[in-house]
């Protein structure tokens, strides 16, 4: 398990941040899930290993956009 935060501050924002999980349930399958703050934004995400392939699904919501989903596959040699 792989456990994550980050915090902030820039001119338009005095104090944002950030966290994740990301959690090994099988051998090569991961799920990921994370949210910042200021405006909300919770994601959800999937990975899944195959050889020298990996798989990336993930979804994003926005407050005005909606769902954004989003898939990636990496090959490393």
């Amino acid at each position: 398990m792989l456990i994550v935060a980050h915090v902030e501050t820039n001119k338009r924002t005095v104090l944002t941040g950030s966290a994740g999980v990301e959690y090994r349930l099988y051998n090569h399958f991961y799920v990921r899930a994370g949210v910042k703050a200021t405006p909300l934004f919770p994601t959800f995400g999937v990975e899944y290993n195959f050889l020298c392939f990996t798989t990336d699904v993930a979804a994003l919501y926005h407050p005005v956009l909606g769902i954004s989903t989003g898939i990636g596959l990496k090959y490393s040699f």
